[in-house]
């Protein structure tokens, strides 16, 4: 029977405003969400900008080289225009830009865990702002550092800034819905290539102009990016309420989990700094290498650098489209292998096999380094989820602070040793990624419908990939749903519209099986109670037709799942009864795929059982 009109029309408008107010928030987030992704951008713009003028800022001809590399006698020989050991200044090239950028990294790793702590105790967003300040400020102290040993002491003071990505990690774990934080980090991953595509390019045609010119406009986009955050970025707390205390429930799974994968935190931190490793020789040689050995200015390397920031971007989407059907670890070892071919850089003897075997190489970092954290937001216990992301972070930047001092004097020994060094790296990713394989869950490892987006949230989670096994053994009622993801229940959530919906989309699967295991199905009772054992045999069912199409994980499902629930109905539409409700779950399903937080489709789902619904129950 349906309400009367006017209670429909109040729920309706009820449901209206509190879809707005949904809204807002979600404006409110991605806004705050893009000032994270520019502060990890300007963390890595610090480097990429100024690498193809580093070389000639320790180069004694270069009118803009240091004042302690210029006073340096010119000496007889191949050796004239390299700052070479004959006189005040004792470094060669390698190992001068290898201390350069080795004490920008010794600053960020030591900031990082404590910009961390700091964060707990004053907040996200005043590190951050604090972050960003002390990053223009550096940037202009490197500018105005005329002595080669000064600059490197204004490196490391810049580096003590510039260790805020796990602040931002955490700030994403606060303020976005557990199921779509996986994904969030992932951008942070192309804010990153995007600093590798676009830092070289732009940090070479100012080089053109004068060396230090990089440094100021980082300190100019510093400054920008840190009024912003002023005005826009808002406290993590603010975009999303406090998640209650977990249940003993969920400590014990936690506590499980956590003893079923013991071990997996070490082997993801050395993973993590073996696919950093085997690309340092990038940054840090290739510049060198293109100068020396073919002449190129630092506006030639920096539009090369560019041509390496497309790949990386294409390196991307190749590990978007594979990990959805091999799994993210195949993916990885895919991309070590394609990195070995770093090896044939020092070898080449031209320009253009150079960048065929540079262009290979650079495809293994992004289908690499973004499987860490994806591993991490699989298995890592919820309490624990921020200090993990912290230890594979600060593997990375351990890595990246001690590669440069090793490899830049194996440059100056060798030009291809280097290449060939960082190369090897990629059998350790290789073994790590293996075993690594059998650590991550798999559909038939979390197989119960709780964990499958649809069953008993009806269709409203169903573009969404599911949250990891700790984390949905906590779910467990539809009030825990409501208050891990910051939505306040209201009386819709409870009334007989919505809960009927629900159990009539469980019985329809259930039906639905019968029919694909060819039972004869005479009647359907939209009405009858769903039993656990239900559950589990839907869970198991749905799980192992996933696996049978090739999916493995459960980030992976989401698409398959939308197609099972969208195919699964047209074959028990016999009754106007269950034609109408399956009419219902169709406008849902449309109304969902726009929606993109879970808070847009709890509302949403509220909206449309309101308008919708009520016409046919």
């Amino acid at each position: 029977m349906a309400p009367p009109r006017d209670a429909t029309a109040s729920s309706f408008l009820a449901a209206r405003v509190a879809s707005l107010q949904a809204r807002i928030l979600t404006i409110r987030r991605n806004v705050s969400l893009l000032l994270i992704y520019l502060t990890v951008f300007l963390d890595f713009i610090g480097i990429t900008l100024l690498s193809p003028g580093m070389r000639f800022m320790v180069d004694p001809t270069h009118p803009d080289a240091f004042d302690d590399v210029r006073r340096v006698p010119a000496c007889d020989g191949p050796n004239q225009t390299l700052a070479a050991p004959c006189g005040d200044f004792a470094l060669q090239p390698g190992a001068a830009i290898s201390i350069m950028l080795f004490s920008f990294g010794v600053g960020q790793l030591l900031a990082m865990p404590l910009m961390g702590a700091a964060s707990d105790r004053l907040g996200a967003r005043r590190i951050l702002m604090i972050s960003t300040a002390g990053t223009a400020a550096t940037f202009v102290l490197q500018g105005l550092a005329w002595s080669f040993w000064w600059h490197a002491g204004a490196r490391f003071l810049s580096g003590l800034f510039a260790g805020s990505r796990p602040v931002c990690q955490a700030y994403i774990a606060a303020s976005v819905p557990r199921h779509r934080r996986a994904e969030m980090m992932g951008y942070m991953a192309l804010s990153v290539m995007g600093a590798m595509q676009f830092g070289p390019v732009l940090g070479g045609s100012l080089a053109l102009v004068n060396l230090r010119l990089p440094l100021f406009t980082a300190a100019g986009i510093a400054a920008v990016a840190l009024v912003m955050q002023m005005k826009y970025l808002e406290e993590a707390s603010e975009l999303h309420p406090s998640q209650p205390p977990p249940t003993p429930k969920h400590e014990t799974a936690a506590r499980e989990a956590t003893a079923r994968h013991r071990g997996t935190r070490r082997l993801l931190i050395v993973f993590a700094g073996s696919t950093m490793f085997q690309m340092m020789s990038h940054p840090v040689c290739l510049p060198i290498l293109l100068a020396d050995k073919f002449g190129l200015d630092a506006n030639q390397i920096g539009l090369l650098q560019w041509g390496d920031g497309i790949v990386l971007m294409v390196g991307n989407q190749i590990f978007t489209r594979l990990a959805a059907r091999r799994g993210v670890c195949v993916v990885a070892c895919t991309g070590a292998l394609l990195s070995i071919f770093q090896s044939g850089i020092g070898f080449s003897a031209s320009l253009p096999v150079l960048t065929v075997f540079r262009s290979l190489s650079m495809l293994g970092p992004p289908m690499c380094q973004p499987v860490a954290p994806a591993i991490v937001s699989l298995v890592a216990p919820p309490k624990r989820m921020g200090a993990w992301m912290a230890a594979v972070s600060a593997s990375s930047t351990l890595i990246r602070a001690i590669a440069p001092p090793l490899l830049g004097p194996l440059y100056d020994v060798n030009p291809a040793i280097p290449f060939l060094v960082t190369a090897s790296a990629a059998s350790l990713t290789i073994l790590c990624a293996s075993l690594l394989n059998s650590r991550v869950p798999t559909a038939n490892e979390t197989s119960t419908l709780s964990e499958i987006p649809s069953a008993s949230m009806g269709l409203a989670s169903i573009d969404e990939p599911a949250a990891a096994t700790a984390d949905v053994l906590a779910n467990d009622s539809a009030d825990s749903r409501h208050a891990e993801h910051g939505v306040e229940p209201s009386e819709l959530d409870d009334s007989t519209t919505l809960r009927t919906l629900e159990l009539e989309y469980e019985r329809l699967l259930l039906v639905q099986k019968k029919l694909l295991d060819g039972e004869e199905v005479e009647d359907v009772d939209l009405t009858a109670e769903v039993t656990e054992a239900d559950v589990e045999e839907l869970g198991r069912w749905m799980g192992q037709m996933l696996e049978r199409q090739g999916y493995r994980h459960w980030f992976q499902h989401k698409d398959a799942i939308r197609a099972i629930a969208q195919h699964s109905f047209p074959r028990i539409r016999e009754t106007p009864r269950v034609s109408r409700v399956t009419d219902i779950l169709g406008v849902l399903g449309a109304h969902f795929e726009f929606e993109r937080t879970w808070a847009s489709h709890r509302w949403a789902q509220q909206e449309h059982c309101a308008e919708v619904g009520s016409q046919y129950m």
